[in-house]
C-alpha cells in the first residue's frame, strides 16, 4: 500500500516542482478547465513507499467530481505503484480513475470502475457539421419503410438493429478516408430525448474509433438533431475506446453525476 500526500497548495510553484523534476507538470496544465462551465481543478499529490520520508512519485491529476483524470507523474524508475489507482481513489474518496496514454496511440487505462456502462448526456449545442460524407437516416434512401426495413433485415439479421429501426429508431452513416460507419439513433420511452448507439461497421461488427472520428461523428449527428434536446451516449467501459474522455471535454456529464448533484442534503443542493 503507497501512503498518499496532497500538495495541491503547490500547483504553481516552480522551485516545488523543479526540485521533485515535476516542472513539466506546469505544460499539461490548462487554466481553462478551470472556469465556467466547467469548473474542474487539479490536485498534486506526492506518493511515498512504505515508511520512506521521500516520495518516489508525483501525480497530476484534474478532479471531475465523480472520477479523477490521471494527466501525469514524475517518478523515479524505480518506483512501484502497482496500487497506485486503489490507493488515489481511498485518499480522494472517489468512485473511479482514468487516463489517458499517448505513448500508444488513442488508449486508454481504465482502473477501479464501479460499473459496466455509463450514460452521458448534453443539451444538444447543435455544432456545425464536418466536411463528410453523412447520412442522417438512410430509410431516406428507400421508397418505402417497408423495403428499407427489408433491407436492415437482410443485412444485420433480425437483431437489435433491426429492432430499433422496426420501431422507429434511425440508421447513421459516416463515411470517411476510413471507411463506413454506421450506429442507430433512437428516442427514449416518453420521446423525450435521443439515445445514441456505439458505431459499427456495414456487417454489424462494433467498431473502436480513434478520437478524431468519434469527435466528428458525434458532430455530425448533434448537428442533425434539434437543439437544445437532450442527447444521450451510452458508453460501455469495458470495451475500451476513446468516447469517455473526449465526452467529457466536449460538455457531456454522466447522469449519476446529475441525479447526485440534483440531490440535497439538509436542505441544501448537492450542488451548491
Amino acid at each position: 500500500m503507497l501512503r498518499i500526500v496532497e500538495r495541491t497548495e503547490h500547483l504553481l510553484n516552480r522551485e516545488w516542482l523543479e526540485d521533485r523534476q515535476a516542472l513539466f507538470f506546469l505544460e499539461r496544465i490548462h487554466l481553462d478547465v478551470m472556469k465556467p462551465p466547467r469548473k474542474l481543478f487539479y490536485r498534486i499529490f506526492e506518493v511515498f513507499e512504505s515508511d520512506s520520508s521521500v516520495p518516489t512519485a508525483v501525480v497530476l491529476c484534474l478532479d471531475h467530481g465523480f472520477m479523477l483524470e490521471l494527466i501525469t507523474t514524475a517518478r523515479e524508475e524505480t518506483a512501484k505503484l502497482s496500487t497506485l489507482a486503489d490507493d488515489l481513489l481511498t485518499a480522494t474518496m472517489h468512485t473511479y480513475i482514468t487516463t489517458h496514454t499517448v505513448e500508444d496511440g488513442e488508449a486508454f487505462a481504465r482502473m477501479g470502475f464501479h460499473c459496466s456502462t455509463v450514460n452521458y448526456r448534453i443539451d444538444n449545442p447543435q455544432p456545425e457539421r464536418p466536411d463528410v460524407d453523412f447520412m442522417p437516416s438512410l430509410e431516406g434512401g428507400f421508397e418505402t419503410r417497408e423495403k428499407f426495413l427489408e433491407w436492415v433485415e437482410v443485412i444485420y439479421g433480425r437483431n437489435s438493429i433491426y429492432e430499433i429501426a422496426l420501431t422507429g429508431g434511425r440508421l447513421a452513416t459516416m463515411r470517411d478516408e476510413e471507411g463506413l460507419c454506421v450506429t442507430v439513433i433512437t428516442t427514449s420511452p416518453g420521446q423525450d430525448r435521443w439515445v445514441v448507439g456505439k458505431a459499427f461497421d456495414g456487417q454489424g461488427n462494433v467498431l473502436q474509433l480513434t478520437r478524431s472520428r468519434f469527435a466528428a461523428f458525434m458532430r455530425c449527428i448533434l448537428s442533425t438533431l434539434p437543439k437544445g434536446e437532450q442527447v444521450v451516449y451510452t458508453y460501455h467501459q469495458f470495451e475500451g475506446g476513446n468516447e469517455a474522455m473526449w465526452l467529457l471535454q466536449n460538455g457531456w456529464l454522466p447522469e449519476s453525476y446529475e441525479y447526485a448533484r440534483s440531490k440535497t442534503h439538509k436542505g441544501v443542493t448537492n450542488a451548491n
